[in-house]
């Protein structure tokens, strides 16, 4: 095979494959795929379907990952996370998201901003750092008619 077709190969695998290549060092802003596939995921469990689970929004291995709510500051987050992160975006104080920041060990591995509306990860029921296994939710509709406001729930007893 020539050099150039290798080339042209690697390429397009590289391509092919963005969450892999993605989750070797956690984007600077987020990675909002993520965010869209939980949201979907959170609207099909709304509707019936099995509990949302973070790990189908996800195509890397992490063992936790780590809820942040609006007002939260880097303390917070390290002392949740284990150690410190020195690109922690912030909260969102709007108070409009929530992040999820995904670890494994001792590494960020990836992190998105989660519009509240779509899925409130930020209620008294849900722990702020959730292993692997425990990142599934129920999903219960609140809010006015025609626009709607997702709550969030640990499945299994995770609260």
């Amino acid at each position: 095979m020539s050099l150039r077709r290798r080339s042209a190969l690697l390429g397009a695998l590289l391509l092919s494959w963005p969450g892999v290549v993605a989750c070797r060092d956690a984007p600077r802003n987020g990675n909002p795929a993520i965010s869209r596939e939980f949201a979907a995921a959170v609207e099909a469990t709304a509707n019936g379907a099995p509990p949302a689970a973070l790990t189908a929004a996800t195509a890397f291995d992490w063992d936790r990952v780590v809820v942040v709510c609006p007002y939260d500051d880097a303390a917070v987050l390290e002392q949740r996370l284990g150690f410190p992160w020195s690109d922690f975006p912030g909260a969102d104080d709007s108070e409009g998201y929530a992040l999820f920041v995904f670890a494994n060990g001792t590494k960020v591995l990836d992190w998105t901003r989660f519009p509240r509306s779509n899925g409130d990860p930020c209620s008294s029921s849900v722990p702020r750092v959730l292993e692997r296994e425990q990142a599934r939710f129920s999903v219960t509709k609140d809010g006015a008619p025609g626009n709607p406001f997702y709550v969030l729930a640990p499945v299994d007893g995770n609260g």
